[in-house]
This record gives C-alpha cells, structure tokens and sequence, in this order.
C-alpha cells in the first residue's frame, strides 16, 4: 500500500495515524463469535469496516481509489502542527 502525501515537507510537516480515522462507522461492541475482532480475512465481517477506512479492497489487498479513500493517514492541519510541535 502507498500513500502519497502531497506537498509533504519532511523537515516542518507532521504525518497524522488516525485512529478515529481508522475506528469511523465501526461499533467495536460488536464482533463475530470466534474469533471476535478484524483478523484480516476477506471473509470476516468484522474487517469489511476497518479496510475501507484503510482504502484497502478486502478482497484483493488493493488500494481503492488510488487509496484516496483512506482515512487513516494524513498530514497534520496548521492548528494541529503548532499544538504537536516537537521542541
């Protein structure tokens, strides 16, 4: 899987794992009975969710959409940069 990271300046920029991202629209009170939880098989229901977050096609391993549809890792805002800031 790539990501490309548009404009990404390695000496000021900050790159953002997400896990809200990552967790959007998955109800983690829920799970199949065994074993419960994502455990990468394009048969398990409970990792359908998680990849498209990914932008990961379940089925094949593959970027969706140029893996544009990830909304797991990104750059930092302006805002966020400023309160992350390593000094």
């Amino acid at each position: 899987m790539e990501i490309r990271l548009d404009g990404f300046d390695p000496a000021s920029d900050i790159v953002v794992a997400n896990a809200a991202g990552l967790l959007r629209n998955i109800d983690l009170t829920q799970g199949t009975p065994a074993p419960p939880g994502c455990m990468s098989g394009p048969s398990d229901p409970d990792c359908a969710g998680m990849f498209a977050n990914l932008g990961i096609d379940l089925d094949s391993g593959r970027c969706t959409g140029g893996c544009d549809a990830q909304s797991y890792i990104r750059l930092a805002s302006a805002a966020e940069r400023e309160r992350l800031a390593i000094r």
